[in-house]
């Protein structure tokens, strides 16, 4: 039961941080879920009986993955320039 504790830690550290970093590299909030929703249809495509821990953890994932785009559209709205849209090069 450890285990899966420490699992569902490590997934939610895990997508947060890939999300966050995927938000940060294409200036796109819903970049993060597009990136999501192409590692779910692999997970569809390789891992065909899934257990219940296993939908646990891609429920985690999901989770983290919504919280990161919601923090960083929390993050740009209240003016932080880091995570501002780039103006377009003309």
């Amino acid at each position: 039961m450890i285990q899966v504790v420490i699992l569902g830690i490590l997934t939610l550290v895990v997508f947060y941080g890939l999300s966050f970093i995927v938000d940060m590299i294409f200036h796109r909030w819903w970049a993060n879920l597009v990136a999501y929703l192409l590692f779910l249809v692999y997970i569809g495509f390789h891992f065909r009986g899934m257990n219940a821990i296993l939908w646990l953890l891609v429920l985690l994932s999901l989770i983290a993955v919504l919280l990161a785009a919601w923090n960083i559209r929390q993050l740009r709205d209240r003016g932080y320039k880091m995570f501002q849209e780039k103006p377009s090069s003309r």
